[in-house]
């Protein structure tokens, strides 16, 4: 196995044609508050040093028997981070609305692909309950999300600290 050194945006996310998919043997997402409050705070103390935030350690196979025509990978590990900077990225979109532009694009090139089928847009497809969350999040249908859920806690605190 040979491991490389990648940025979580511009080597993984910020690809086109790229869907993460969480298998189904993966636990739920269960960051709370606190593990989203440890993560802003290092991003905004690396932010401040003009340095990049190392993420941690994201392993992944690549699955292309999907059938989408995308690159579809399945994340062994890191998918609560990955999902948890997915739920930062949407406050920060939401939040850029009507204010900029650039920012408002440069967020979308991350968290959507283009060009492909609509159910391929979002490039994360959590495990069941937590892609039901995440849809509704991403599709602005907040009001119909369940208020219990960790996706939804995690959203409306990164809201907030924006």
């Amino acid at each position: 196995m040979k491991a490389n050194r990648m940025w979580l945006f511009s080597d993984v996310l910020e690809k086109n044609k790229r869907v993460f998919k969480v298998p189904v043997y993966q636990r739920n997402y269960d960051w709370t508050n606190i593990q989203c409050e440890k993560l802003y705070q290092d991003i905004m103390k690396a932010s401040q040093k003009n340095c990049q935030h190392f993420t941690g350690t994201v392993v992944y196979i690549d699955d292309n028997n999907g059938g989408s025509g995308l690159n579809e990978v399945l994340i062994i590990d890191g998918q609560q981070r990955i999902t948890t900077m997915y739920i930062l990225l949407k406050a920060l979109y939401d939040a850029s609305k009507d204010v900029s532009v650039r920012v408002e694009s440069e967020i979308e090139e991350v968290m959507f692909n283009r060009h492909c089928e609509e159910k391929y847009k979002v490039k994360l497809k959590p495990v069941k309950t937590d892609n039901e969350q995440l849809t509704l999040l991403i599709k602005d249908k907040i009001d119909k999300m369940d208020r219990n859920s960790n996706v939804y806690k995690n959203y409306e605190f990164y809201s907030e600290e924006i």
